[in-house]
């Protein structure tokens, strides 16, 4: 089987088509990262075929299997825009913010956004700094370890919380509840587990 049709099946796998456009935008992506990369270090991943598995994949699936279209969402720590930018492809109507404190990493993500005609809000703070939690109704981060300041401020504002994780749980969510928790099907040691705050809101998040 050759990664053209490994890919395929993946997609299948996850119960997940892709247009035309779409496809067409994932490449644009994929070039601008290996353009951006040669100066920022954007991601450990540099093959095409990991990319899409690992990163694009992983977050068209998991906004399929944990998030509703109407949620806002904040991807904290983004990035090369993983998850969240991968989202708002998939989903373009989803509301999304992208924080990222580096300010060449938030400058890749506003010249992505612009390129691929998303309206995906780009801010270049850190995400304790962030002043609009209470009109956000989930948080996620893939390669950042949330502070406990953080998680208490999100917690303070009823925000649930999508972590993207490896093998191992993230001891600091020892005080949320465990709502949802899958194996990314294309992997054995990437997980997606949804955590909300012991006391939330009614709004529904997963599915």
């Amino acid at each position: 089987m050759n990664q053209e049709t490994e890919l395929a099946a993946g997609l299948e796998q996850l119960g997940l088509r892709l247009t035309n456009d779409q496809w067409a935008d994932i490449e644009t992506y994929l070039k601008m990262l290996q353009k951006w990369q040669a100066s920022i270090n954007l991601t450990a991943v540099h093959h095409r075929h990991d990319l899409l598995r690992l990163h694009f994949f992983e977050a068209f699936w998991a906004a399929e299997t944990f998030l509703e279209p109407s949620l806002v969402l904040v991807d904290i720590g983004s990035g090369a825009g993983f998850p969240g930018m991968a989202m708002k492809l998939f989903r373009p109507e989803t509301r999304i913010t992208l924080i990222e404190k580096n300010l060449k990493k938030a400058m890749f993500l506003k010249t992505l956004a612009r390129e691929l005609c998303l309206d995906a809000a780009v801010v270049a703070k850190p995400a304790e700094s962030f002043g609009n939690w209470q009109a956000v109704d989930c948080a996620m981060s893939r390669a950042l370890r949330p502070s406990k300041d953080l998680l208490q401020t999100l917690q303070d504002n009823n925000v649930h919380f999508l972590h993207f994780r490896g093998a191992r749980k993230e001891e600091s969510f020892d005080s949320w509840k465990l709502t949802a928790e899958q194996r990314f099907p294309l992997s054995e040691n990437r997980w997606v587990s949804l955590y909300v705050p012991i006391v939330s809101r009614e709004t529904s998040v997963d599915r």
